[in-house]
């Protein structure tokens, strides 16, 4: 059985991979724009990896022998699920192998952005020290220097848009750290799911501190943080998004954070990947970015890999797969 993995990974992701490889099976990993690609993936009986371009029934048609597609990650917005039943081809994604890793970023996310990790750090190593605890200063004039308040999670509220894996365990650890947490209520009627009181968006917007993203991507979600539900936040709040960039309208949150509505916004996810230079939110201080890493950890590409390969043993034996999107038997 022929595996491609794609796209060029690391060097000691690509060792992992080859370590890993089921017994019967070859591995190929190329890049799309690697010039062998095409023909490799005509060939291909599984196709591993991280896609940045939608799979539709074009795709299909230039893997004949496509039996698979084992995505390395939660989401499968890139697949067109109809396409690929179409083509005879099974769709799987890792389901909740990175979902603790994922969690723990966003906790750390919502900790650095209340209390200004990024200013406290430069207050040290630009010299700011005693700008930072300005009684420290020789003159004693603390009215001298602008006075800086940092935030705690505790006894705050959080507001969760998703309540799945990811968001279910982020909900746990913000209940660790004393906050009271709610969630987006998905249907007319609901009101708790597993201990958490579930609201309506309006509500949850208006009543939370912090507003934390654990929404797949559809039709549905896209925008949904968009100009007026920024304006239904309550004023100093705190936005997060772990999910995927495309569920914020970017112009509006940079407006609403420029203007001081917000108090901060922490994403790990934008449209556009990377950025462009001139992107408004780069330039924020009241900004925290980190480069779609939210899941990425050397443990996590263990897991991941072990779970793809897990799959593919699956296929090979006429076994159910895990996390099958779509199912076609």
């Amino acid at each position: 059985m022929r595996i491609l993995l794609t796209p060029n990974l690391p060097r000691s992701v690509r060792a992992l991979a080859e370590a890993m490889v089921p017994a019967g099976c070859t591995l190929t990993i190329r890049a799309p724009s690697h010039a062998n690609y095409e023909a490799e993936l005509a060939l291909a009986d599984c196709l591993l990896g991280l896609p940045r371009a939608r799979m539709d029934s074009a795709f299909f048609a230039r893997a004949p022998r496509l039996a698979l597609i084992q995505l390395m990650r939660a989401g499968h917005e890139l697949i067109d699920i109809g396409a690929a039943a179409q083509a005879g081809v099974r769709v799987a994604t890792v389901g909740e192998t990175t979902s603790a890793i994922v969690a723990e970023h966003c906790l750390m996310m919502m900790l650095a952005m209340c209390r200004r990790l990024r200013w406290q750090h430069d207050a040290v190593v630009t010299g700011g020290w005693r700008i930072a605890k300005p009684w420290q200063l020789p003159s004693g004039d603390v009215d001298s220097v602008a006075e800086m308040a940092f935030d705690g999670l505790a006894g705050r509220t959080l507001g969760l848009l998703g309540l799945g894996a990811i968001g279910m365990r982020v909900a746990r650890l913000a209940q660790a750290f004393g906050m009271q947490v709610q969630a987006l209520a998905h249907r007319a009627g609901e009101v708790e799911r597993d201990g958490i009181p579930l609201v309506s968006l309006p509500v949850l917007l208006a009543t939370s501190d912090v507003v934390s993203l654990h929404l797949r991507l559809t039709a549905g979600t896209a925008n949904i943080i968009d100009g007026a539900a920024l304006a239904q936040m309550k004023r100093g709040a705190y936005l997060v998004n772990t999910a995927r960039g495309e569920l914020v309208d970017e112009v509006a949150l940079a407006d609403a954070l420029e203007r001081g509505h917000l108090a901060g916004a922490a994403l790990d996810t934008l449209h556009t990947e990377p950025p462009a230079a001139d992107h408004p939110l780069l330039s924020m201080p009241t900004v925290l970015l980190t480069p779609h890493t939210a899941w990425l950890t050397t443990t996590s590409w263990e897991r991941t890999l072990a779970f793809a390969f897990g799959n593919v043993e699956r296929l090979q034996r006429g076994a159910p797969l895990q996390a099958e999107v779509g199912a076609l038997r």
